[in-house]
């Protein structure tokens, strides 16, 4: 009988535990930040591969943690950059032809408030665009 209800209980704590854990809401901000030029695709994804971990490695989250130091060491954690290719159409107008990017993509993923996020990611595409800018000649400002 004892064990019966210890177990019981047991169950009773991890479905709580599961429970408490799947209902843990996320959030993201981003601000994406397109490579210029007539360049090939290849050619740009390497571009913004390139810028990525320039700004990444010139110390961009210790900046973020300077500037906003709410932030927690597990929120800081959460920025990252990230490049892409995105293809876009027009269902209306007079060109339907898709239109092919690359961008950088600074991303904020974080847990619970952070009334800085949007904040956040715009200080993360100001050095983006700041360094596109300084090897584009102010193209991509």
């Amino acid at each position: 009988m004892l064990a019966t209800v210890t177990i019981r209980r047991l169950q009773s704590t991890v479905l709580v535990l599961v429970l408490a854990v799947a209902c843990t809401v996320s959030y993201s901000s981003q601000r994406s930040v397109e490579i210029p030029g007539d360049s090939p695709v290849a050619e740009k994804l390497n571009t913004a591969k390139d810028i990525a971990a320039q700004v990444w490695n010139s110390g961009i989250k210790t900046r973020i943690r300077e500037r906003f130091p709410e932030l927690t060491q597990e929120q800081a954690d959460g920025l990252g950059l990230h490049w892409n290719v995105m293809t876009f159409k027009s269902f209306t107008g007079k060109n339907r032809e898709a239109q092919t990017s690359v961008v950088i993509q600074c991303i904020f993923s974080h847990r619970g408030d952070v009334k800085s996020a949007d904040q956040i990611v715009q200080e993360c595409e100001k050095e983006v665009k700041s360094v596109l800018s300084a090897r584009f000649g102010g193209a991509a400002a």
